[in-house]
């Protein structure tokens, strides 16, 4: 399992990687050059909108949600989307930075778009492939990628461009967006979460998710989060060329320690929100990302020329940054609704990106207006509303998702063969030293109890074939067995046992089990329940129960049973899904349900309803699907039972495994889903 999660983070991390490089190395040369060109911060700061692709990108992740269901699904979208990401790039080589700027601007657009699908592909794969406890581990990969491409594409490749130009390096960077696609190649462990909801997404999602009871408080949090920072991330670099450093300098300062920062930081914080819990996480950093505003506030003020102290400087925003985007991802990504992962993640990083831009226009603006120290006085304001904010308002999903983590690793604990339920004491109290003197001892001491009512359970253990899931004792029926033999030795324990009974006490419940107690003659049943009640009296309304199996029961039978005092019966339906009752060796139902709860409510019978969850090809939407026919039978009672897994006992049990059984999580997920 671990190795397989490993694999899996390190998949992301390289396409994370795969769509940084391109993007951060546009994203950090440009501004540069137009700084060299003595354009204005505001016009720089307008550069940002060749982002666009990604703030608009919500608007086709409906459809990329809508048509990927399997693991190939979300591979054929991120591979596409990444050939014509780099197919563009090859083109964009071949002009002329300095006499082609216009079209490079919208070639690049065009880049950006392929690359948002892929994102959206990517994340909402990510959200499928991840247990929520690994959520953050997952997020700190996507941090980590994103820096990583962040530090190749503004360190090493802006390093490379004053080398060896535009038209020679740009090839090699198309190349490596592909070669960043090999490890989701060759990843053959990657397995979704089924999905609950069967109804594919639609553009109307996009306005239902902003529907949902106390969303704000996720969006104000998504808006304010980081603010603090982004002004300052954004004009970092020309920040620097002001201070006096040179493209090459700048490279190294932002792009290779800035950037290293980062990514040191988005590891740590994706441990750290793991072991601390996400609310004890976002108070934590929200008070650091105060620390960078403040700092360059008074650096800016103090006028102080020291290459180290601004070294910090760009240490403390990186690193704080890295930390913030960990838990910004984590956080989106708690709250995505079933079937609709793309276009909720996507939504949540748009509206980041969006309030990164509006932030990165205003900080330019009053850059301009009022100098770096006014830049900076209004980043730290920022950053405190954003801490208040944080401190005194709790997120709508914790309480939630802490509850769901909390189930999950109940399940997961607990999720292990144990003694069965079927009898009591339970099998594992056994022994073979318990003789009979210890039977009588045990019932006259009950004879002194209170209440008195008697509970009777008869197994009856023959089938006339057997599941192959069975762990219950039961036999299939030979030529050598007799029901009626089995019967009289019931009968004549019966006898035995009841002599010790005091005779004044009244029955209360009978139950038979077994085996398959309703294929056995009716006639037979009622021998052993005449038996029962000729030697004692019965409590008002007793309830007298037997466990039905549907496929050898017609009509008359189930009427013969009302007959025999039965007002109780549970029906073993298992699952509505033929083809998962196939693969179980349990044949359906020889009536159709609705008539047989029309016969039995007619005869005042009580219905139990009992199904099974973790049989093969079962998947979420089938078992939700079983599960809203039998709530609209409308049982007395209807049980879920899990089954459990233990060949060593049951040697047919290992024909379910060439079927497949359903993995831990998707057990648990069939758990939620009878929820």
């Amino acid at each position: 399992m671990k190795k397989r999660v490993a694999t899996n983070l390190t998949t992301f991390f390289f396409l994370y990687i795969a769509q940084s490089i391109p993007m951060s190395f546009f994203a950090t040369a440009l501004p540069v050059l137009m700084r060299q060109g003595n354009y204005s911060l505001f016009a720089i700061a307008l550069l940002k909108l060749i982002k666009l692709p990604w703030i608009l990108k919500f608007l086709w992740s409906p459809l990329v949600d809508r048509r990927t269901e399997t693991a190939a699904d979300y591979k054929r979208w991120i591979f596409g989307s990444e050939i014509v990401y780099a197919v563009i790039i090859f083109g964009v080589a071949m002009l002329n930075i300095e006499t082609h700027f216009t079209l490079i601007i919208f070639l690049i657009l065009l880049a950006f778009i392929s690359s948002a699908t892929q994102d959206i592909a990517t994340d909402a794969m990510a959200a499928r492939s991840f247990e929520r406890k690994n959520s953050s581990l997952l997020n700190s990969m996507q941090s980590m990628g994103s820096f990583t491409g962040s530090m190749v594409g503004g360190g090493f490749l802006l390093l490379l461009f004053h080398r060896i130009g535009w038209s020679r390096l740009l090839p090699w960077v198309a190349i490596f967006v592909l070669i960043a696609l090999l490890p989701l190649a060759f990843n053959k462990g990657i397995t979704l979460q089924e999905r609950k909801n069967g109804k594919k997404a639609t553009s109307r999602d996009m306005l239902l998710f902003f529907t949902q009871k106390q969303i704000w408080r996720q969006i104000l949090f998504l808006a304010l989060f980081y603010a603090g920072l982004i002004g300052i991330l954004s004009t970092l670099s020309p920040y620097l060329v002001d201070r006096g450093y040179q493209m090459k300098e700048i490279g190294a300062m932002v792009g290779i320690f800035g950037v290293s920062t980062g990514i040191l930081f988005a590891f740590l914080s994706g441990i750290f929100i793991r072991r601390k819990g996400k609310l004890r996480s976002r108070r934590v950093i929200s008070a650091l990302i105060i620390i960078p505003a403040a700092y360059f506030l008074w650096l800016t003020q103090s006028e102080i020329e020291n290459h180290a102290l601004i070294l910090i400087g760009v240490a403390l925003v990186w690193g704080t940054y890295g930390m913030a985007s960990t838990l910004i991802n984590t956080s989106a990504m708690d709250i995505v609704r079933d079937g609709r992962e793309g276009t909720d993640f996507t939504l949540q990083i748009v509206l980041t990106h969006l309030s990164a831009m509006i932030i990165s226009l205003g900080s330019a603006w009053v850059g301009d207006l009022a100098g770096y120290s006014g830049l900076f006085a209004m980043e730290l304001t920022l950053a405190v509303i954003s801490f208040i904010f944080v401190r005194f308002f709790e997120p709508f999903h914790v309480k939630r998702m802490e509850y769901l983590c909390l189930m999950d690793s109940i399940i997961a604990r607990y999720n292990v063969p144990v003694p069965r339920y079927t009898s009591y004491p339970p099998a594992n109290f056994f022994r073979d030293d318990y003789e009979e003197r210890d039977l009588i001892r045990a019932i006259d001491a009950s004879n002194r109890q209170e209440p008195a009512h008697l509970s009777f359970y008869i197994h009856l253990p023959y089938c006339n074939r057997m599941c192959h899931y069975c762990g219950c004792n039961a036999y299939p029926r030979t030529r050598g067995s007799s029901d009626s033999d089995y019967v009289d030795a019931v009968i004549h324990e019966a006898e035995i046992v009841c002599r010790h009974i005091d005779p004044d006490r009244k029955i209360a419940q009978i139950h038979y089990g077994g085996g398959s107690p309703s294929t056995f003659d009716t006639d037979l049943i009622r021998k052993i329940n005449e038996t029962l009640f000729s030697r004692f009296g019965t409590i008002d309304n007793p309830e007298i129960a037997i466990e039905c199996h549907p496929a050898y029961m017609r009509e008359s039978t189930y009427e013969r049973l009302a007959d025999a005092r039965f007002n109780r019966m549970s029906i073993g339906i298992q699952d509505f899904n033929p083809a998962v009752l196939k693969a179980s060796g349990r044949l359906p139902s020889l009536l159709p349900m609705k008539e047989v709860f029309a016969l039995l409510r007619e005869r005042q019978i009580r219905i139990n309803l009992d199904i099974i969850y973790g049989l093969p090809l079962q998947t979420v939407e089938s078992f939700t699907d079983t599960i809203a026919q039998a709530i609209d039978l409308a049982p007395d009672r209807l049980v879920t039972f899990s089954y459990a897994h233990i060949p060593h006992l049951f040697p047919r049990q290992k024909l379910l495994e060439r079927k497949g059984l359903p993995s831990e999580e998707l057990k648990n997920n069939l758990y939620h889903a009878a929820q």
